[in-house]
This record gives C-alpha cells, sequence and structure tokens, in this order.
C-alpha cells in the first residue's frame, strides 16, 4: 500500500513540470509570458490641448499648448486650424487672416497608436471695421441725347476685408433751382475695386419730365457702401441736360 502511495504522488509532480509549478500568466493585465503590465511604449497617448486667445479681431494670432497624456517620448503631433493652416510643432502658434469660427483638432500619435481631440467652433476670429470707404462723383457740366452723361463713381476702402463695396446712384431733379426727392437709378455690386461708371440719360431717365423746360438741372450723387454698413456720400454734381428728343 504504501508503495502504490509514493507511485501516486510521483505521477503527480510530474505532471507539474520538473520544477513541480505549474506556470500561469501573470496577474495585472501583462501580456503571456511578460513581467508585468504593457510598457508604456505599448500604449497610445490621451490628446489634449488648450489654446489662448479664443476670440479677438483680425489678424487673430493665438497660442496652442499641448496637454495630452503622452505615455512615452516620442510623440508626433498633427494640428489642424480650422482654416486650412496646420502645424506639427507642439506647441504651435497660428494667425488667422480671414474672420470667422474655426475648429482646431490636435492628433498625438506614438508607437502604441494615436488618439485626437477636435473642439468645434474652438477659435472666433472678428473683424471690426469703422472707416467709410472714401467716395468721389465726376461727372461733364453738361449732357444730352447727343452726349449723356457718365457718372463715375471711384472710391477706395482703407479695409477691403470687410467685404465687397456697393455703389448706389441717384439724381435730383432741379427745376428753377429747387431740387427734388432723391431717384435711385443704379446700383453696381463692385467688389472691392472701383471705379464705376453709369451712364446718366437725361432723355430716357426722366422722359415724364419732358415738356417741363427745353433743358434743366440734375443733382447727381453717388454713394458708397462696404458690407459693414459704412457709408460716404460722393460730391453731388448739378448738370445741366437737354431734353433733347422729348
Amino acid at each position: 500500500m504504501k508503495i502504490l502511495r509514493s507511485l501516486l504522488v510521483f505521477a503527480l509532480l510530474a505532471s507539474f513540470g520538473h520544477a513541480g509549478v505549474k506556470t500561469f500568466p501573470p496577474i495585472g493585465g501583462g501580456v503571456i509570458g511578460s513581467s508585468g503590465p504593457l510598457a508604456d511604449e505599448q500604449i497610445p497617448p490621451i490628446a489634449a490641448f488648450s489654446c489662448t486667445p479664443l476670440t479677438g479681431d483680425i489678424p487673430l494670432e493665438i497660442v496652442c499648448t499641448d496637454a495630452s497624456d503622452l505615455k512615452q517620448a516620442a510623440a508626433t503631433f498633427a494640428w489642424d486650424f480650422g482654416d486650412g493652416g496646420t502645424s506639427t510643432e507642439q506647441n504651435p502658434t497660428h494667425e488667422y487672416a480671414a474672420n470667422g469660427t474655426f475648429t482646431v483638432t490636435l492628433t498625438v500619435t506614438n508607437g502604441g497608436g494615436s488618439d485626437a481631440e477636435e473642439k468645434v467652433d474652438y477659435v472666433e476670429a472678428t473683424f471690426t471695421d469703422s472707416v467709410a470707404p472714401v467716395a468721389a462723383l465726376t461727372s461733364p457740366d453738361t449732357g444730352n441725347v447727343a452726349n449723356p452723361v457718365d457718372m463715375t463713381c471711384t472710391f477706395t476702402d482703407a479695409a477691403p476685408s470687410s467685404g465687397p463695396d456697393r455703389a448706389e446712384f441717384f439724381y435730383r431733379y432741379c427745376p428753377l433751382g429747387v431740387c427734388g426727392a432723391e431717384v435711385a437709378i443704379h446700383t453696381d455690386n463692385t467688389g472691392t475695386g472701383g471705379p464705376v461708371t453709369y451712364t446718366f440719360n437725361s432723355t430716357w431717365d426722366n422722359q415724364p419730365n419732358c415738356g417741363v423746360a427745353p433743358q434743366s438741372t440734375f443733382r447727381l450723387v453717388c454713394y458708397v457702401y462696404d458690407v459693414a454698413g459704412n457709408v460716404s456720400i460722393a460730391s453731388a454734381v448739378n448738370v445741366l441736360a437737354s431734353f433733347r428728343g422729348c
């Protein structure tokens, strides 16, 4: 009986290996056969960042600071500032040249993978335009059917990034030296350029006034606007126009 028990114990010990202990995976989330948890180079980063300032007039320069949990020193950075601008620096600066609201994204990559943080509508770049365009109106002294009046409105905008300018032409009928109300005759959406020329034909533009007098005086006016609402009124020009052909 003693011999049988000895044989049974020997068989059990042999099934656990030469060291007498069976090998199991380590506890704690490590890789089988390793000595512990995943090494840092196997763990992806956690992206995080902040930027300042977040609002302001253009040109608006912001400074962004990486706050990611990198897990290891070796990491790369890819910034997208939402206006077409990018950077691979860890802590970049960026300038917004156009007004708008922009989303900023940071993608961080290391040997364990990558992670991205996106902040939607994070930066607001604004434009404040308080400068009116400068307008001037030129015209011949007289005009008639054979030689209509060319109203040329020239203008410049000190802040063209405010958007397109708009020129509006008016006339005032001034029989016997007394001028009536302004009457709109033309609007020109010109963009940020100029000058704008409009041909004022007294015969056709003022057909109801035919027969009042063979000649009369008109006051021509040009208003120039930018999209910020600033307006400049060009110097008025008095034109002695003949109603020939009425």
